[in-house]
């Protein structure tokens, strides 16, 4: 189990560093775009938004699978045994 939990993790720390990487491109096609043609900025826009929400989407996937990873390994570890009813 342990080892699931750290390939989970690890999607889910690329996945955010896929987003940071997709936002750092944004911003710099953003200070490019005013240099650009309209058909060129309409193009680089979609582009760049449609690349962003995959990975943004990728990310809550990730994020949820991680959640719930930990969350199972918690529940695993932490489970408390029942006072016996024998006596």
């Amino acid at each position: 189990m342990g080892s699931d939990i750290h390939n989970m993790l690890s999607v889910w720390d690329d996945a955010i560093r896929k987003v940071q990487a997709l936002r750092q491109d944004e911003v710099r096609c953003r200070s490019r775009l005013p240099l650009e043609p309209p058909e060129t900025r309409m193009q680089m826009e979609e582009q760049g938004m449609q690349g962003l929400s995959s990975s943004i989407h990728a990310l809550s996937v990730a994020s949820r699978h991680a959640r719930t990873a930990l969350w199972a390994s918690l529940m695993v570890t932490s489970v408390v045994p029942s006072p016996s009813s024998s006596s």
